[in-house]
This record gives structure tokens, C-alpha cells and sequence, in this order.
């Protein structure tokens, strides 16, 4: 959405903060105000770093941003780009300051999974009890090194740039008939049929998997209604019902893909991440 949410995500705290957040909206380490965009002050009570905004509190679940989201984020970056949620993180909205957030992997990272998503439901939520979080806590991008650097090692050595060059025209062709499925038609939704299904359909492609399996509509609706936990928000009680019992269709199927490919190996990258990494260092 072209913004980043900054939570747990900062490792050394509230001198960091002062640090790399400071010097964006013009602040200085003194008490006093500190600097202002064209509407906000900031200045510094201790180690906090408070802004006077009359910018409304960024909540990533408010119906007026899903309705219209442009206006809300134009806002953001033109009189709050280092913007105090209410919600207890911070939101950073031009691009500058995005690249720098995500490309500094010294000072920023993911922090503590189960206190970021507790932002968005409150301190008692059993985060590890929902399946859907639990099976997000575990992938990779949800991960700081060592663990990210490990597994993200193992991954791009099977998925090398050779298999994917040699995926081009494949994708190609699956691209060309989600399209003319609903081209005929003469209308159709564009991230139901298409955002959604031409990463998974290509991903299953690459794995092995044969385009008629019965199998692949299943996994299609389960990725579509179970990746909603990406969603930087609280899910209602039915969302989050929904995803827990969608990725166990998706944990079930991947465990069942990977014992056949365990069993008969193939030319496929299903096999490749079976086989990457050696005996200790499994992927």
C-alpha cells in the first residue's frame, strides 16, 4: 500500500528512534518543539518522541481508507510522513523513507511476532493458538536473521534464475488464459480471478504440480482466504476461523506433495526444496 508499519519492528529502541525518525520531520534532541511539517510539531518527553498532529490516526482497518485509500496516504506524506498510530506503531509513507526503513537491516527488523500482532487485538489474544499465526510466525519473511538469512539461502539456491528463465513462456501462457477466461465474458474480478490465481497457478507450475490436479482449486481458495493474516489488522472472529482452517488445507497438502517428492524425485522445484540444504540444514 506503499507505506510501512514501524511496531516492534525497531530494534534498539527509543534512542534509535531519535536517531533515524528525528531528523525526517526536522527534530532536534532537545525539549522544546522540535520542527514542523506543514501541520505537526514534534518534540521529545524523555525518551519519547510525541508529535502534535491533526492528521487522524492511521488504522489500516477504517472504512474511509478502504473505500479511498489515495487520500489518506496522500495526507500522510504530505503533513505526517513519520505518523504515530494510536494504535502504538509508527506509519512512514514516502517512498525515501520506506526504502530506507526496509533496506536498513541493521536497525530494523520484524521484533517480537506475538507483541506485533497483539497491537492489533489487545494484550490477551493467544496469537500461537490461532493456526494462521502460528503457521505466519514461521515463514521466513516473518523472520531476522540468522533464522531469515538461513532459510532465504536455501530457497534462492533452489529457485535459481536458470529455472526461472526457463519458466517465461509457461507463465506466459497461464497469464494469457486467466485472462481470456474472463475476457469473454466481458468482465470479471480482477484479483479474484487473476491477482490471485497467477501466482498460485504458476507457483504449483514450478512445484510439479499437474495443471488438471483436482486438488489445485482447493489450494487456490485456501491461499486466497487464508493469506488475509498478512493483513496488517484484526480479523473478525469469521476471517480468522476461515484462515486457521485454510492453511490446514495448505499445510496438509504441502506435506503430502513433499512425501512424493521425497519418495519419486523429479525435475521440479518441489524436489529442489525437498532435497536443499544437507542432512543438518534441511529446508
Amino acid at each position: 500500500q506503499g507505506v510501512a508499519f514501524l511496531n516492534a519492528r525497531v530494534r534498539r529502541g527509543p534512542a534509535l528512534c531519535r536517531r533515524i525518525l528525528a531528523p525526517r520531520i526536522g527534530c532536534s534532541s532537545n525539549a522544546a518543539t522540535m520542527g514542523r511539517s506543514r501541520r505537526a510539531s514534534a518534540r521529545y518527553q524523555g525518551d519519547d518522541l510525541v508529535t502534535d498532529i491533526r492528521v487522524p490516526s492511521f488504522s489500516p482497518d477504517d472504512a474511509s481508507l478502504k473505500a479511498d485509500p489515495y487520500i489518506a496516504f496522500a495526507r500522510l506524506r504530505e503533513e505526517d510522513p513519520i505518523h504515530r498510530s494510536d494504535l502504538g506503531y509508527w506509519v512512514v509513507s514516502r517512498h525515501e523513507d520506506v526504502r530506507g526503513v526496509l533496506m536498513n537491516r541493521e536497525d530494523f527488523g520484524q521484533g517480537d511476532f506475538v507483541e506485533n500482532i497483539r497491537l492489533f487485538y489487545g494484550p490477551d489474544f493467544d496469537v500461537m493458538g490461532q493456526r494462521a499465526y502460528k503457521w505466519l510466525s514461521e515463514v521466513f519473511l516473518m523472520q531476522d536473521p540468522p533464522h531469515h538469512t538461513r532459510v532465504r539461502g536455501l530457497v534462492t539456491g533452489a529457485l535459481t534464475a536458470k529455472r526461472v528463465r526457463a519458466m517465461e513462456p509457461r507463465i506466459r501462457e497461464i497469464t494469457d488464459r486467466l485472462i481470456d477466461g474472463f475476457a469473454a465474458e466481458g468482465r470479471g474480478d480482477l484479483i479474484d480471478r487473476f491477482a490471485y490465481e497467477l501466482p498460485v497457478r504458476v507457483m504449483c507450475d514450478m512445484l510439479g504440480m499437474d495443471p488438471e490436479d483436482d486438488r489445485l482449486p482447493a489450494v487456490i481458495n485456501a491461499i486466497s482466504q487464508s493469506f488475509i493474516v498478512f493483513e496488517a489488522r484484526a480479523l473478525t472472529d469469521t476471517e480468522l476461523a476461515t484462515a486457521n482452517a485454510q492453511i490446514a488445507v495448505l499445510q496438509q497438502f504441502f506435506e503430502s506433495l513433499f512425501d512424493e517428492r521425497k519418495i519419486a524425485p523429479k525435475d521440479d522445484l518441489a524436489t529442489a526444496l525437498v532435497q536443499a540444504g544437507g542432512a543438518e540444514d534441511a529446508l
